[in-house]
C-alpha cells in the first residue's frame, strides 16, 4: 500500500449515505482537496488531500458509520489546480491543435492530452505551447496511423464503379451477376449516377455498405480480400486518432471484380471477416450469399 494512504474501516455493507457525508466533508477543504473516487472492484471510497493526511483521518473517523472502507491519500495537486490547468491547456492549444481529447484525472494528478498521433513533432508542438507541468501526452504510434489520400479507382482484382456518401444502407452488402441484376441493385441503392458498363463475361459487381460515423465520414476503400469462401472489403478511416460518434450513416462502395478472383460458389460477401462478432443478431442481414 502507498505509505501516504491511511485506511480507516473495511466492510461489506452498503454506504448508507456515506458518499454524501464524505462529499460534504471534502467541500470544507477545497483548497487542499485532491479528488474523490470509488474502487470499482470492492466499492471502497478514497479521498485525496495535499496535506494534513493524519488530521483528515482523525476527523473522518466519526463520519464512517458501520465498517465501510475509506482511504485517505496524499495528492500531489488539488482538483481545483487540475481544473485550472485543464482550462489553461485548452485555451493555449486552440481549435487547430493536433489534439482530439483533453481531460483531468484526479486519480493521477494530471491533465491527459490525447494527440492525433504520438510523434516527436506533435509532442514538441504541444509541450512548446503549454509546457510540461501536470500533463500526460498519449496517442497512436505513427506506424499505426493510416495515411490520408484519395480514393483509389482500382486495385488487385477490382475496379471502383462508385463511391457515394449518403447512399445505400449501413451494414449491408450485395451482388450482381448480370446487367438486369445490376440495374436492380442500382435502383435499390438509389444511386445518382447512370448504371455503368460492365462486361459480365469477365466481371461481376459487388456492393459494400459500411456504417459510417457522421463525425468521421472520410472512409476509404483500400482493398478487397478474396478468401476461400468470402469476399470482404478493406475499409479504413485515414488520419490520426479521433473521437467519432456512434451513429450509423450510409456510404455505398460499388465495385466490379474479376470473375477469376471470386471463390468457388457458394461464397459470401461480408463487411467483416466474422460479421456475427461485429453485428450480433444481424449478421445474416449484412451477409450476401452467392450460390448457384
Amino acid at each position: 500500500m502507498d505509505p501516504a494512504a491511511r485506511p480507516l474501516f473495511v466492510t461489506e455493507n452498503g454506504n448508507d449515505g456515506l458518499r454524501e457525508r464524505l462529499f460534504q466533508y471534502a467541500s470544507s477543504y477545497t483548497e487542499t482537496f485532491g479528488g474523490f473516487w470509488i474502487d470499482r472492484v470492492d466499492g471502497a471510497f478514497a479521498l485525496a488531500f495535499t496535506d494534513d493526511i493524519d488530521g483528515h483521518v482523525e476527523r473522518l473517523g466519526p463520519l464512517v458509520e458501520g465498517e465501510h472502507r475509506v482511504t485517505v491519500i496524499e495528492a500531489p495537486v488539488t482538483e481545483q489546480e487540475l481544473a485550472e490547468r485543464q482550462s489553461e491547456v485548452s485555451s493555449l492549444l486552440g481549435p487547430e491543435s493536433a489534439v482530439y481529447g483533453l481531460g483531468a484525472r484526479s486519480t493521477h494528478g494530471l491533465v491527459f492530452v490525447d494527440l492525433d498521433v504520438y510523434d516527436d513533432e506533435t509532442i514538441a508542438s504541444v509541450v512548446d505551447a503549454v509546457g510540461p507541468d501536470l500533463i500526460c501526452l498519449d496517442g497512436p504510434d505513427p506506424a499505426d496511423v493510416i495515411p490520408e489520400g484519395p480514393q483509389a479507382t482500382s486495385g488487385d482484382g477490382w475496379r471502383l464503379l462508385v463511391s457515394a456518401p449518403r447512399y445505400g444502407a449501413p451494414y449491408r452488402t450485395g451482388f450482381a451477376d448480370s446487367r438486369d441484376e445490376l440495374e436492380q441493385l442500382w435502383s435499390r441503392l438509389d444511386l445518382p449516377d447512370e448504371v455503368p458498363d460492365v462486361d459480365f463475361a469477365e466481371e461481376a459487381v459487388v456492393y459494400f455498405g459500411p456504417a459510417v460515423s457522421s463525425s468521421c465520414p472520410d472512409v476509404r476503400l483500400d482493398g478487397v480480400v478474396f478468401a476461400d469462401d468470402q469476399v470482404r472489403p478493406v475499409i479504413v478511416l485515414p488520419g490520426g486518432a479521433r473521437v467519432c460518434s456512434s451513429d450509423a450513416n450510409r456510404h455505398a462502395f460499388v465495385i466490379a471484380v474479376d470473375r477469376e478472383r471470386l471463390p468457388d460458389r457458394p461464397f459470401t460477401i461480408d463487411l467483416f471477416e466474422d460479421p456475427c462478432d461485429i453485428v450480433p443478431g444481424a449478421c445474416d442481414e449484412q451477409r450476401t450469399l452467392v450460390d448457384d
